[in-house]
């Protein structure tokens, strides 16, 4: 196969914190070869975080909502029309890199579009020498490390793309430019003491998750010894009450509900204007490394080896324990860890420590 790509589709079905470490080696395509055109295929929600850097010349865009609907029926019926809808975009092209595996597409691009080369891993981003189901269809594998569960994500996005590309540059992730957002974010973020630190409580999956009462115990000691206000931030209703919960449970700390407030654009850019992110493994963390300011992000279900900040401000705590990771458990048996130990095990102390390594 040569790597003078007339035309390429890229798919990059991840979420927001794994797109954002995609961007780096997305970032490459085009900073290799000019003439290569690129046809990105990924969720609606990643299309504002993809900077005019990439390059990108057209894209197909997947509607979260209804692609992971819990609803069955709207879930496939979604999938089938996106496949009708889109069949006049994927036959121009004749080259599709996956970056994530995708049985059930990748049967569809081999079959209904035929596509003459597909291209992507032969395991999967979990587990230890897992292959990959989807690998049955491509027409070319690209091997992979053995352990994913210890090779960071942009790692294994890089190897993919530098197996087609000859190319031996890295990148670090590419994020739009927030600063025209500024004047906005000051007047949110309004009056403050001398500190300002943001805590994200949740992820998008319960198994990703702190204790409240842990994080209501950092709040507390900080607001004794320093001088601080604290922020909470994140989306979706129980995340909302949480914070409400937070706050109102600890009466006298400068404690700002900013929920679902903002966007994520907005996110970037009020991270710039605080001095510590303390965060469950989130897409926020991803984005405030980005912006460049000290990150303690908390790993147990994922290894920090495979998911962390890509950051030298960041600092990943991790139990380790002999159950963790159960990413891959969870996507092979579909049974969800209720008694997430792993976190429990990373205790207020061990965030105060870093805290104050960072404070100073």
């Amino acid at each position: 196969m040569s790597n003078n790509f007339k035309n390429i589709m890229i798919f990059a079905s991840a979420g927001i914190g794994d797109f954002l470490c995609a961007t780096s080696a997305l970032f490459l395509i085009k900073d290799i070869s000019n003439e290569t055109k690129v046809l990105l295929i990924t969720f609606d929600s990643n299309l504002q975080l993809t900077d005019k850097k990439l390059a990108i010349d057209e894209f197909i865009l997947i509607n979260k909502k209804y692609y992971s609907s819990k609803n069955i029926f709207i879930r496939y019926a979604y999938k089938i029309l996106f496949c009708i809808v889109n069949y006049r975009k994927f036959y121009k092209y004749e080259n599709i890199l996956f970056l994530d595996q995708l049985s059930w597409f990748t049967f569809v691009i081999k079959y209904f579009y035929r596509i003459k080369n597909i291209i992507g891993p032969d395991l999967t981003w979990f587990g230890n020498n897992i292959k990959n189901p989807s690998a049955k269809y491509y027409t070319k594998i690209i091997s992979m490390p053995a352990d994913s569960d210890r090779v960071h994500i942009s790692a294994r996005y890089h190897i993919l793309i530098r197996a087609l590309f000859k190319t031996s540059n890295l990148s670090m992730p590419i994020f739009p430019d927030t600063s025209y957002l500024v004047d906005k974010i000051k007047n949110i973020i309004g009056k403050t003491k001398k500190y300002k630190i943001v805590f994200c409580l949740s992820g998008s999956v319960k198994w990703r998750y702190w204790d409240l009462n842990y994080f209501k115990e950092v709040i507390k000691t900080l607001d004794r010894t320093i001088n601080a206000t604290f922020f909470i931030v994140g989306n979706g209703q129980k995340q909302i009450k949480e914070a409400d919960n937070l706050k109102t449970g600890i009466l006298n700390a400068d404690i700002r509900n900013i929920c679902g407030k903002i966007s994520l654009l907005e996110l970037h850019e009020f991270f710039k204007l605080t001095d510590l992110l303390i965060s469950v493994d989130t897409g926020c963390v991803h984005i405030a490394s980005s912006a460049k300011i000290p990150v303690i992000s908390l790993h147990g279900t994922t290894l920090p080896e495979q998911s962390r900040p890509m950051s030298h401000k960041a600092v990943a705590l991790c139990s380790y324990r002999n159950c963790s990771p159960c990413n891959d458990k969870i996507a092979l048996t579909g049974k969800i860890c209720n008694n997430i130990k792993c976190m429990y095990d990373i205790t207020p102390e061990h965030v105060l420590a870093e805290v104050r390594k960072i404070l100073k």
